[in-house]
Parts: C-alpha cells; structure tokens; sequence
C-alpha cells in the first residue's frame, strides 16, 4: 500500500546554506520526498492526500552528530 502525506509547517529548513522557506511544506509518497512548494500550493494541488499542520513548527532534515573521541 502507498503511502501519501503532506508535512506543512510553518518553516521549513532545506539545508544549513539556504534561508529557511516560510510557511512552505513537502509531499511524501513511501519513504521520499516528492514535492516541495508553499504549503498552500501544495494543499490545492493534493486535495485527497492525508495533512499535518504543523503551525507553529520547524521541519528540517535529520542532524547527525558526527562529534566523537
């Protein structure tokens, strides 16, 4: 079965060299990101997708600590 969801936070964090994206979400379809674009946009464009609203949050990527001794 395929799995389908929209992550709409408030901001999103693409990488450490980007401005974070206000108020701009992603599409998941499984296990990848498919789409990024304004959460709005992406609300119109996949009415019928499951939605987390996520007001008054930050998505970014996973931080890996590579720190060791």
């Amino acid at each position: 079965m395929t799995t389908v969801m929209l992550i709409l936070p408030e901001w999103l964090i693409i990488d450490s060299q980007q401005t974070p994206l206000r108020n701009h979400g992603v599409r998941i379809l499984d296990d990848k990101i498919v789409d990024v674009a304004a959460n709005d946009e992406l609300s119109c464009q996949y009415p019928d997708d499951s939605a987390v609203h996520a007001q008054d949050q930050v998505l970014s990527p996973g931080f890996v600590n590579t720190h060791t001794h």
